[in-house]
């Protein structure tokens, strides 16, 4: 358990967990204003990735991780077949031997299920199942229903059902096949940042996300584990607008950090040790600055949490219950040019940076780091091929047929 991240959305890592059998969960997948990145392991060769998803053009860029640290082979953008991406799902969503990734958006009424094993074209795999209008997607176990496989399945928000309006529809994965399993009514209410969570060493995961209560925000998690999807976890009056990440930060138990984007207060949530899941403490923390981002990070003496703030400035902190936030430790990059835009967690102690060559723009560098005991050091730089416009055809291509 010593990896970064826990994979199964402990904090987004493509570690290996000891899970009761059949119950795991995907990559935990970032968000900014303008993009979606996670680090899955889209070759198989053991070596995490590091994925980049355009919001409004779909496009998807991809370094591929290498046995050097810091070192990333990235490939020119490729088009996901989506415009104005909504949800993301990263995970064991298209066999077992690598992961895959699914995209969608309201207005195209699918997910496209994504698998660039190699470097050249990957044809989107469109599962018309995610229903009407879908908007938030996770990849998690679901062992429930007909012909459970040892893939990741497919949670999938709908907005547009013609009966219940908000749904959760889960969706079996079968190496390249994808079935209704079955929908559950949803409260009538805007959702975003879906990912999976697991709320306690070795527990099943959940499906998490955040509901637009109109003035406030309120935090939601599911069990899709059972007969049907069962609402186990919950915090509502959040700030409006808040964002998420669920980690194991000391001990077995997880905890839910929850900020709004340019303000610097972060809520953090105690998940009770076992079932019923429930929060059995809440404290409220001053950064001291407006925050973008908030991810886990590992290093030598645990899990940690990277402040990325919008003054351009990242911080590294340690958290437990009783003490709280650490004191800041500031992460100081040599050689960075443009804006930073997103920080994303690797497995092992590592984490990479995003910068954007203007502001709000795609990304355009990224430079790596490293722990291997004697502090975080620089392990390397790269370039990002541009975004071109004319990619984005493609995705007109799709739709047309």
């Amino acid at each position: 358990m010593n990896h970064f991240l826990l994979r199964c959305a402990l904090l987004c890592s493509s570690s290996v967990i000891l899970h009761p059998p059949l119950l795991h969960a995907g990559v935990f997948v970032h968000e900014t204003t303008t993009e979606f990145t996670a680090m899955p392991d889209l070759d198989a060769d053991g070596f995490a990735d590091v994925l980049v998803i355009d919001k409004v053009t779909g496009l998807y860029r991809v370094g591929y991780g290498t046995a050097t640290a810091g070192v990333f082979n990235f490939v020119e953008g490729r088009s996901s077949g989506v415009t104005n991406v909504t949800g993301v799902a990263v995970g064991k969503l298209n066999g077992f031997a690598a992961d895959s990734f699914a995209v969608t958006s309201p207005a195209q009424n699918r997910a496209n299920i994504l698998s660039p094993a190699t470097t050249g074209y990957t044809e989107p795999k469109a599962v018309l199942a995610a229903g009407l209008g879908p908007v938030l997607l996770g990849a998690l176990d679901i062992p429930g229903g007909a012909a459970p496989t040892a893939e990741d399945d497919l949670a999938v928000i709908a907005s547009l059902d013609l009966v219940n309006q908000f749904e959760v529809r889960q969706i079996r994965s079968n190496a390249g096949a994808w079935s209704l399993l079955r929908n559950d009514d949803l409260p009538n209410s805007t959702v975003a940042h879906g990912n999976p969570i697991i709320p306690h060493t070795g527990a099943p995961a959940l499906f998490a996300f955040m509901r637009d209560d109109g003035t406030t925000s309120s935090f939601h998690a599911y069990d899709l584990t059972g007969a049907s999807a069962t609402e186990v976890l919950s915090t509502s009056a959040l700030p409006d607008g808040s964002h998420f990440i669920c980690g194991i930060f000391a001990g077995a138990n997880a905890d839910v950090m929850t900020w709004v984007p340019g303000q610097s207060n972060v809520t953090v949530g105690r998940i009770s040790a076992a079932p019923p899941w429930a929060f059995t403490a809440s404290n409220n923390y001053n950064l001291g600055l407006p925050i973008a981002q908030l991810v886990p990070v590992n290093g030598p003496a645990g899990t940690g949490v990277c402040a990325r703030f919008d003054n351009g400035t990242i911080a590294l902190y340690a958290y437990t219950l009783a003490t709280g936030f650490s004191a800041p430790l500031p992460i100081t990059p040599t050689g960075a040019t443009g804006f930073l835009s997103g920080v994303v967690p690797m497995p092992g102690n590592a984490f990479q940076l995003l910068y954007s060559a203007t502001l709000g723009g795609p990304t355009s560098s990224m430079m790596s780091f490293g722990n291997t005991g004697s502090g975080w050091t620089q392990t390397g730089t790269s370039v990002l091929p541009a975004l071109k416009p004319f990619r984005i055809f493609a995705n007109l291509h799709l739709l047309e047929q």
